[in-house]
């Protein structure tokens, strides 16, 4: 679709919207910001009959404004594309008190430790629930299990936990209650490592762990639309010394089932007025997921999506679906996890290199579904920008 303009800003130009799912649009905010100068606490949209529109602008880097985002909700818009691209461009801005409402959802909470660290994460939608852990060791094992930073230990999708949807049967049983019978090791989302490239020497880094070092809060959004947090990761030198962080802003809307990722790494006290090329480096980032999914799950790969999903051959089917802009290397097992019994359920993947990379983590129970149902429901618009 060409760029669009909104109704009352005819200066007003910006690339194509990126339509996700469940009925929600993303755009760029700063440059509506620019145009129109509306505070985004400010922000009121109506579509052409005046009817309020659900909209949150989601501020999440207070170094580089540029990765600020606006969130519409269409939800109850018809799925046909061309139908949506033309509510769009019916949609007016303004200045305006936002009208709140008394929601249960979303929600966000941050636990802090003793010297007033964050620890961790809640962000529930209404459908999913995810913690989200941002130290190595958990407060249970102290410093006996230190590799547990920038994971999620915990996905609840409608109350049910995705990660040991099977129980285990050698680490349970029918009396223990289910906080002492889950697998300790169960986590998903975890960037373990990552490598950037030596533009001097054209060659790839060796790997910058990650999951034993403590990642930084560094902003927390939550509105009617959605929740956000953006982390940064232990501060790591490259080249002539020059300090760099791994960034990670996690978006999670209401009554959605997936989570938005976008991934970065940038100097570190970097001015935003005066940001420079070099600022950013090219990466490759790491991931790793411990999931019980049976002994046998499903890989499966989507190619002109960029995606893949691992699915259990055991009903309901519960999967793991992950799609993103730039291609990605799916090993199962992990290969350099340590030789135990419960091997089979971990699974990994880098990232190609990139200096930015989009992502969609989504869990399901699949059912029958072919995968790319698992990331577009049946009647709704096509899932994904890239």
């Amino acid at each position: 679709m060409s760029p669009i303009k909104l109704a009352g800003f005819d200066n007003l130009s910006f690339p194509s919207p990126e339509f996700l799912p469940e009925g929600y649009v993303r755009l760029p905010w700063r440059s509506i910001f620019q145009e129109t100068k509306i505070s985004p606490g400010k922000l009121v949209i109506q579509d052409s009959i005046g009817n309020y529109i659900p909209a949150q602008v989601f501020q999440v880097d207070r170094d580089d404004p540029s990765h600020d985002f606006l969130i519409i909700s269409l939800r109850d818009t018809p799925s046909r594309l061309e139908e949506v691209s033309r509510v769009i461009k019916s949609l007016s801005l303004k200045e305006g008190e936002v009208i709140t409402q008394n929601r249960g959802f979303p929600r966000l909470e941050v636990i802090l430790g003793p010297n007033s660290q964050a620890r961790g994460v809640k962000l529930a939608s209404g459908k999913l629930s995810i913690w989200f852990n941002l130290i190595p060791a958990p407060e249970d094992y102290e410093n006996d299990w230190n590799w547990y930073s920038g994971s999620a230990t915990s996905v609840l999708l409608n109350n049910q936990e995705m990660l040991e949807y099977f129980t285990n049967d050698y680490v349970s049983t029918t009396a223990q209650p289910y906080w002492m019978r889950h697998d300790p090791q169960k986590r998903c989302m975890q960037v373990d490592k990552i490598r950037v490239r030596d533009d001097i020497h054209t060659t790839w880094s060796e790997p910058y762990n990650l999951f034993d070092q403590p990642y930084e809060l560094i902003s927390h959004s939550i509105g009617s639309v959605g929740v956000s947090i953006t982390i940064a990761s232990t501060p790591f030198s490259y080249g002539t010394g020059s300090q760099y962080r791994l960034y990670r802003i996690l978006s999670l809307f209401k009554d959605s089932d997936y989570l938005l990722e976008r991934l970065f790494v940038r100097k570190t006290n970097i001015k935003p007025e005066t940001i420079a090329k070099n600022d950013y480096l090219e990466f490759k980032a790491h991931y790793f997921t411990f999931m019980d999914l049976h002994f046998w799950p499903i890989p499966m790969e989507f190619s002109s999506h960029k995606g893949f999903a691992m699915v259990s051959c055991m009903p309901p089917y519960p999967a793991y679906g992950f799609m993103c802009n730039t291609e990605q290397n799916v090993n199962r097992p992990t290969e350099d996890f340590p030789e135990w019994p419960n091997k089979y359920k971990t699974f990994s993947w880098e990232l190609s290199g990139c200096q930015s990379a989009e992502c969609m983590h989504r869990l399901a129970f699949t059912f029958d579904n072919t995968l790319p149902e698992l990331f577009s429901k049946e009647n709704q618009w096509q899932a994904l920008p890239w």
